[in-house]
Formats: C-alpha cells, structure tokens, sequence
C-alpha cells in the first residue's frame, strides 16, 4: 500500500505530546503512543511517547511493519480498533514482539488521513492486565479524532500554500523562453500544466493535449529508450537524458525541439526548447564554411592559419603541395623552422614578436624563401594578419602565401638587361668622347681643294680630316675624272659595262 508521506510540523507535534500525556495519565497505563507508518520502508515509527514513568517506548524508534505480529500491523490492516486486555493468555498474541518490552496489554485505534489513507495509530500499552472502561475508549476515540483534525488542518493548509505555490510557479514557468509542461506519473500519465510560450509556439492547448501519449503523437522521432524510461517514470527516476526531435504546431508548421524531462514531488517536468533557428543558422553556417572551404582549397595560393603558441599550421590549403611538395597534413606538423628557409627565419620572428605583444599587425608582400621537398627553395610572398573573435579575444593568425619565383626570374632578367643596357650606354659615351668633329668655316683652295690650317699652312684635304678625325681615306678615281685623264680606259670600260648589263 503506498501512501502520500505526511509531514508533521514542530508545533502539531507539541500538541500531540500534551495529548499523549493526558490519555496515559487518564487512563492510568505505562506508555500511550503516536504511530506513523511509512509503507515505503515498510518501518513503523515511534512518533510520539508519552512522558510516563517506566515507559520504554522513544520517539525516533523504528521496527519493520508488515508480518511483524505487531499489534499496531493489525490495526493499520483493518482500520478499526483492537484491544488485547493480556497478550500472554492469548494463543494469537502471546508472540508478539512488544511483550519483550513487558507491554502484556494493548488498546489501539487508526488514525486516517483525509484522503482516507493510515497515518499510523493512537494506542496504549501497560505491563498488567487492561481491560479499558467506555470512558477510556471513548478518551482515545475523541483524542483521535483530535489527531485527524489536526491532520485536515494541516492539509488545507498545506494545500492553500500549494495554490500559492501553484500560482507563483505558473508566472515564473510562463516568463520562460522554454516550453514547460507538467504531467502526472504513469499510468495516468495526465498533462495539468503547459505554459503560455509552450502553446504560443506550437498553438495546442492543454485540451488539445490532455495525456503524454497525445503530446508524443506530436514528437517525432522519440527514441524508444526514452518511451521506455517515461513508462517506468516512479519518484526516484533520474532525470531523461535530452534528445532532439521534431515538432508538429497545429497550423502543420514542424519545429525542432530539445526536450528534457525529470520528476519533481511525483509530478513530471518536461521542458522543450525550439532550436529550430539555431539549427536553421548552423545549417547557412556550415554552407557558408563549405563554400569558403571550396574557395581556399581550389585557391592558386596558399591560404593557411597559425597558432601563435605551438607556432604550427592549423590549417593549410591543398594548394601547399604543388608549391613545395608537402602534404597539408605534413605541413600541420611540421615547426616553422621546417617550412622557411633560414635565411628568411629573422623576417618571420620580427612578425612573430608583434603579434606576441599583442599589437594589430598586417604586413603585406613580405618576401619570404621557403623550402620545399626536395632540398630546394622557392621564393614567395606572405600576407598575414591577426584573426580576433567577436569579443576580440586572439585567435590566431590568418595569411595568404603566392609563389613568385617567376616574378623573381623576371626580375632577375631585366636587372641582368638594365646592367647590360648600363654598359652599353658607357661603351658608347666612351666612344663619342674619343669621336673628334669639324666645325666652323674651312678655307679651302678653289682649285687644288687643299685646306689651310689654324697656323696658316695649306694642307691636303686628306691629310688635314685625318689628323682631326677617327677617318682614313682610300684613293681611286670618279667616271667623270677617267674618262678626263684616261679616256681610252674610260671609253672601255663604258663598254663592257653597257654589254654587262
């Protein structure tokens, strides 16, 4: 028989002692006793001893309920009184458990809760034979029904403070962001309580979902551990493990909710958020990372993060394998010293100690050298900036790194052309300055073409550019002067040259 434990307050049990004291001073016996019964540990308890003298009853004592041969058990079974004027003469209780104690006699009656349910029992006890008057029956009748008025009481009060209680927790649950629904145990299983946010967002009422069984019609999927856990659902059960699942609104809308459910005072809370936004945002999230993931890992250049502390790859684009033949999971492990040439070590470090002391750093084509696979360096360029949360706080660094090994060729060229294009250009400033020229008016014989000199000597035209200039001259005759001086030849020549052509 399990049965609702009723708490009894400090003041109730001082009037129940002053109630004890007076029925076992009345009736003049050795112990007048207060019995509550706790069916869950199957213990009755010694709740109230009356002050008498050579009474061995204590408040706190405890003995095992059912099939004790305990007069009180009989009582509790039948709901009615018992007397026993002398235990030792009767062949049914000359066992029982309390003639250790001496208490031969006994005279008991049940005191009920107000819904019907044993509380325990009002009794007396004496070490002689008792054979108790009307007057004493009716004494412990009337003082227990004392006890049961005390027990009404206190549960009117106590449900007056439910009501409050009820009250203040339906304006806290319902100021929420969460889904909150209250349901009876098992089997009832009956939905009292759903929150004002709880029908906002999904729009049934308590009507349209008076049980669990018609709340989970609306889950999907639930998994069947949870089910079977909700069926076994008793005072004791841990809190359910939460789960994700969908949820139909009456208007046909499906929400994704996270539920949890635990039990509280026999009663169980459910709680649902809806993270159909979170869910709906992590989605664009993870296409927007994958978008971006397809843009770094199809880039030409290399695209890669740095932790500051292990100064090693958190993340390296697959294009790092065509420019230096590592893998992206090699360069992941590998430290700094193993991706930049040695040479390039102290521009890497001068960049490192900025972001180490916490300064925005951004530097733009730093040319780096950077080893590859095979021995061999390549020349590049890194961008790299500091990557900050939202609050600020450091992340890491962000940086871009090209090959531009062609540029340094090209560049190598044309310095190669502009040192060459230099040496020509002086080779031919030497030679004008070696170059003489003639300037200004020459006096020259009208006859014999010979030219006089700054010293006032006539000199031969040959003889007078040969010594200004870098020129040499070849001597031979013109058509004109052959045929003057040697007409014969010249009239020959003529010939063979008009049969030639």
């Amino acid at each position: 028989m399990a049965i609702r434990e009723q708490l009894v307050p400090e003041a109730t049990l001082e009037d129940w002692q002053t109630v004890v004291d007076l029925v076992a001073r009345l009736s003049g016996v050795k112990a007048a006793l207060i019995m509550k019964a706790w069916y869950e540990e199957d213990r009755i308890e010694v709740l109230v001893s009356s002050r008498t003298p050579g009474n061995p009853y204590h408040p706190g004592e405890k003995e095992t309920l059912r099939s004790s041969g305990l007069y009180c058990e009989r009582v509790l079974q039948t709901r009615s009184m018992l007397s026993v004027p002398n235990a030792l003469t009767s062949p049914e209780w000359c066992r029982n458990p309390d003639l250790k104690l001496g208490m031969i006699s006994y005279l008991g009656l049940p005191i009920l809760q107000p819904d019907g349910q044993p509380f325990g029992t009002i009794c007396i006890l004496d070490d002689q034979e008792y054979v108790p008057s009307l007057d004493v029956v009716t004494l412990l009748e009337k003082m227990r029904d004392l006890l049961e008025g005390h027990l009404r009481l206190r549960d009117r009060l106590r449900l007056q403070q439910l009501v409050a209680d009820e009250m203040l927790l339906r304006r806290v649950l319902d100021s929420l962001p969460a889904g909150i629904l209250l349901a009876t145990l098992p089997p009832r299983s009956q939905v009292v309580y759903l929150s004002e946010n709880f029908q906002h967002a999904c729009g049934w009422s308590g009507e349209d979902l008076p049980t669990l069984k018609a709340w989970q019609a609306r889950m999907s999927p639930i998994p069947e551990t949870w089910l079977a856990e909700l069926e076994r659902l008793g005072p004791a059960t841990p809190p359910l493990d939460s789960f994700e699942h969908d949820f139909t609104c009456r208007d046909g809308r499906i929400l994704r909710m996270l539920t949890s459910a635990l039990v509280v005072d026999d009663m169980l809370v459910a709680s649902s958020m809806d993270t159909t936004e979170l869910h709906r945002s992590q989605a664009d999230l993870r296409a927007s990372e994958r978008r971006h993931r397809l843009l770094t890992d199809h880039a030409v250049d290399v695209i890669w993060t740095l932790d500051l502390k292990s100064r090693r790859m958190t993340y390296v684009s697959p294009s790092v394998q065509t420019l230096t033949g590592f893998s992206p999971e090699e360069c992941r492990q590998m430290a700094l010293e193993d991706l930049v040439a040695e040479e390039s070590l102290p521009l890497v470090q001068e960049a490192l100690d900025e972001f180490c002391a916490g300064n925005p750093v951004e530097f733009k084509s730093q040319e780096l050298l950077q080893r590859r696979r095979d021995g061999s360096k390549v020349w590049t360029e890194a961008t790299a900036t500091s990557l900050h949360d939202a609050e600020g706080r450091f992340l890491g660094i962000l940086g871009i790194t090209r090959d531009i090994s062609r540029r340094k060729e090209n560049q190598a060229r044309l310095l190669q052309a502009l040192e060459e294009n230099q040496l020509l250009v002086s080779r031919l400033r030497e030679a004008l300055e070696r170059v003489k020229t003639l300037s200004g008016m020459l006096p020259i014989c009208s006859h014999c073409k010979q030219i006089r000199d700054d010293e006032g000597y006539w000199q031969r035209l040959e003889r007078y550019i040969e010594a200004r200039t870098e020129a040499t001259f070849s001597h031979g005759l013109c058509p004109a002067c052959t045929r003057t001086l040697y007409p014969e030849m010249a009239a020959e020549l003529e010939a063979e040259m008009e049969a030639g052509s």
